[in-house]
């Protein structure tokens, strides 16, 4: 093997990509896209066969596993990274005959691939990667594996060796406070935070430090499959220095550090914390978040929008016990600079300009609940009675369920499924009480396009959002074409109907006539 274990240190604009990891189906991710570059640089060479083009973007892949490849973690669709690190088997001769002169002649080529690829894909020929390469490194052999006495010192693994990660989430000061204004829902330009708000953010980000059983702010885990499983360390979780955008809207920078972090669980830790803010009283804020943090039972936590959230830097650093001190396998220190170039360049105008064009997007049936910050609030609000409440069923239907019922005429008749597609009525009636309860949280109505996708997303705790096919079909269902009414779901006594309702000269939904009010629950 001519290959040598290296690092790549790198940073990414994260809003184009269906996340870090690799993976067959759908759109591009950050490895496919710097794998490829990899390859056609010639710093990655598989054995014959292996690597495959494919013919829409263009990109080269093989099989990361023959690569000796690893991330020290992984980010989800639409988070940027400030600091990330893979690590990987790299040819290096080809570059020149020492370290010094195959280093930058390996980024440098890397980079100019990047580009290369970025300005195919947008079809600009002045199109700027999202994704840089600061540096390489070569890896020593890891922290001894306490896990895997047998084998003592292992290899090196970006994952398995990362000591911490730290994570920033840019958030707009106007989220952070609850003020009486004569809009429900203010420009966030207009709000500047006090030293006394600031101080009650922190007071609320500050519960979560320590070791907790973090089971409600994540995805597809319940308390009774083990703490184990969700349980994580939060090391410290701050506010940071605050920024006015060139749209005149001011950020407040929220530091979170911790050993490692479960699916969602930093995006749902704001979400809890900007709803208490700005929906509870001043005097139960804390304990509303503590009631949540360490409830057993499973309850709606808010996911805020991945838009602001950007992984910092990821730490390579174990205290040795035997002669003090600590031990660092990797750090940033040689391109610090840069990536805080990439930061502000890059980083800070795409959530910038993301912000901006979202909130310009004003129609409703192509609103995005979670795109921008804005309509994320507006969200909360409408939904606000159904955060902090405890799920009250055990069955989460699947994704078939819902394409189902999203596919539904309006006039469907509740009471069975539609004869002919080998589905049981009882399934469905499993489906309706998740329904029935979401309805009954948000007052006994869901009026509002964004709101019944997401809060039903929010009940079932589903990885798997609906694609682009299924959100097309669900309005189609739920608005309808005229833009003179829109159709619901609403409770009328006990039963369940899609119900059509008109909207008036104020651009309100008007109330039904006497007789078709549904119940509200409690």
């Amino acid at each position: 093997d001519d290959t040598t274990l290296c690092a790549v240190l790198i940073g990414y604009v994260g809003s184009r990509y269906h996340g870090l990891q690799k993976h067959d189906k759908g759109p591009p991710t950050v490895e496919q896209e710097l794998e490829s570059a990899l390859i056609k640089a010639g710093a990655l060479v598989y054995e014959a066969g292996v690597v495959k083009e494919d013919a829409r973007t263009g990109l080269k892949n093989g099989d990361l596993v023959k690569a000796r490849w690893s991330h020290a973690s992984r980010t989800d669709k639409g988070v940027h990274a400030i600091g990330q690190v893979v690590a990987l088997g790299m040819r290096l001769k080809w570059a020149g005959a020492t370290w010094e002169s195959q280093e930058p002649a390996i980024v440098e080529k890397v980079n100019q691939e990047l580009t290369r690829q970025s300005r195919v894909r947008f079809d600009d020929a002045k199109a700027l990667a999202d994704i840089v390469v600061y540096g390489l490194k070569k890896v020593p052999k890891g922290f001894y594996d306490e896990r895997r006495l047998d084998k003592g010192v292992t290899r090196f693994d970006a994952r398995r060796d990362a000591t911490g990660r730290l994570y920033e989430y840019q958030c707009p000061t106007g989220a952070l406070v609850s003020r009486k204004t004569s809009s429900a829902n203010p420009s966030l330009s207009t709000v500047r935070i006090t030293e006394e708000e600031t101080k009650a953010v922190q007071d609320l980000l500050f519960l979560y430090q320590g070791t907790h059983d973090f089971h409600n702010f994540t995805a597809d885990k319940c308390s009774d499959e083990g703490p184990t499983e969700t349980q994580r360390v939060v090391t410290r979780f701050t506010t940071g220095q605050k920024r006015l955008s060139t749209d005149g809207v001011e950020y407040l920078a929220l530091l979170v550090e911790g050993d490692s972090f479960i699916y969602h669980q930093i995006r749902k830790m704001v979400g809890l914390a900007i709803f208490a803010l700005r929906h509870k009283q001043p005097a139960d804020r804390v304990s509303f978040v503590k009631e949540v943090l360490t409830d057993k039972k499973a309850r709606y936590v808010p996911l805020a929008p991945s838009l602001g959230l950007m992984l910092e830097r990821v730490m390579f650093r174990k205290e040795n016990r035997t002669h003090g001190g600590f031990t660092t396998l990797l750090d940033f220190e040689a391109v610090a600079p840069r990536m805080s170039e990439f930061k502000k360049a890059r980083i800070y105008p795409e959530i910038d300009g993301k912000e901006r064009s979202e909130q310009k997007n004003a129609a409703l049936d192509k609103q995005q609940v979670h795109s921008c910050m804005h309509h994320w609030l507006a969200f909360i609000a409408r939904t606000q009675q159904i955060w902090g409440v405890r799920f009250t069923g055990s069955w989460l239907p699947g994704v078939n369920d819902l394409d189902w019922l999203f596919s539904s005429a309006p006039t469907r008749p509740t009471s069975a499924r539609p004869s002919g597609n080998g589905e049981s009525s009882e399934e469905f009636e499993r489906l309706r009480g998740v329904l029935v309860e979401c309805l009954r949280c948000c007052g006994g109505s869901i009026k509002f396009l964004p709101d019944l996708p997401e809060v039903l997303q929010e009940r079932l705790r589903s990885r798997r959002p609906l694609n682009t096919k299924n959100k097309d079909k669900l309005r189609r269902v739920v608005k309808d074409r005229s833009n003179e009414r829109r159709v619901g779901f609403r409770l009328e006594g006990e039963t369940l109907v899609l119900k059509e309702e008109h909207i008036n000269g104020d651009g309100d939904i008007a109330q039904p006539p006497a007789g078709e009010k549904g119940e509200k629950g409690g």
